[in-house]
């Protein structure tokens, strides 16, 4: 093999300076320590197809590659092609010991992958219906779903009577009624948390609950949601919209007293609240209502006929 070799680069010079620069290969290699790596699945296979679309290329010469692919020297090139493979391969992952950094210059970056991000528009609590039970109590059933790009969480809830109570976690755990305490919650099932309440409400209450949600996106980050949830308390109620706005201004008393005006179910995330909340009239509908009160930062998604999600733009 050694002497066809040295026979062929005798009668074509263009072959040996082929051969020639694939050895340089190895100079290079040579002042570098390179690390393992394992060659892609068809590498070879690739490398191959490449050396037969070259010859027949050029028919009119047989060079260094066409050499190594006439039938008896195929198990040789099979070899050489192999080797090809790992020079290539390790130029691209040589290190630099010398330096003791990693030699980037042949390396295309990779941009890492953005992560999952939730909808700020796609509310957890999804609405809530309402039931009477064997007593005759009312059940209020909050359905709670995962949006898209979240794996699995737990469900903390209470029954707040306050802004305190809604706005401050530590004074919600010390002072406000549980309800549910790390339920879980995933991706293949819904949950659904239930507030009884036997006491016969006055007209235009509400029931008042936050849910505290921590959980996971599918590529395992953090994320969370809090959110109250404005319902009324009896559903048989017929209450006339046009109430005035509470004198306070604030702003969860305001949605508190829309979800009785209007009687309807209202969830507003916590962390997109203002500072106050504006006035409305009594000619308004529901949403432009909820507009006023809301403000520009904040936007109004309807989740049924008689449930509206607020949410941070």
């Amino acid at each position: 093999m050694k002497l066809a070799l040295e026979q062929h680069f005798e009668a074509d010079p263009e072959a040996k300076q082929e051969y020639d620069d694939f050895a340089r290969v190895y100079d290079l290699l040579a002042l570098t320590q390179v690390e393992e790596v394992e060659v892609p699945h068809g590498f070879r296979a690739g490398i191959m197809d490449r050396v037969a679309a070259e010859s027949t290329k050029r028919p009119e010469r047989v060079g260094f590659w066409d050499f190594l692919r006439r039938p008896r020297q195929l198990q040789a090139a099979i070899g050489v092609c192999a080797v090809v493979a790992v020079a290539v391969v390790s130029t691209v992952v040589a290190v630099d010991r010398h330096q003791g950094q990693v030699n980037t210059e042949n390396i295309v970056p990779v941009p890492a992958p953005a992560p999952i991000t939730i909808d700020p528009s796609q509310s957890i609590v999804q609405g809530v219906s309402t039931r009477l039970d064997q007593t005759g109590a009312i059940n209020h059933d909050f359905l709670l779903r995962l949006p898209k790009g979240m794996l699995s969480g737990t469900v903390d809830a209470y029954e707040v009577t306050s802004t305190q109570q809604i706005r401050d976690a530590e004074i919600r755990e010390a002072q406000a009624k549980s309800i549910a305490t790390a339920q879980s919650i995933t991706r293949a099932a819904d949950l659904t948390v239930s507030v009884v309440d036997s006491r016969r409400a006055a007209p235009g209450s509400t029931l008042n609950v936050v849910f505290d949600i921590q959980g996971t996106t599918t590529d395992q980050h953090p994320v969370s949601q809090d959110v109250a949830v404005f319902t009324p308390l009896n559903p048989n109620d017929s209450v006339s919209a046009g109430s005035a706005p509470p004198m306070n201004g604030k702003y969860f008393d305001s949605l508190q007293t829309l979800a009785s005006d209007y009687h309807v179910t209202i969830v507003a995330d916590i962390d997109g609240a203002p500072d106050g909340g504006q006035a409305w009239s009594s000619t308004d509908g529901i949403e432009t209502a909820l507009a006023r009160v809301v403000g520009a930062g904040n936007a109004v998604k309807p989740l049924g006929s008689d449930t509206y999600f607020i949410y941070r733009k």
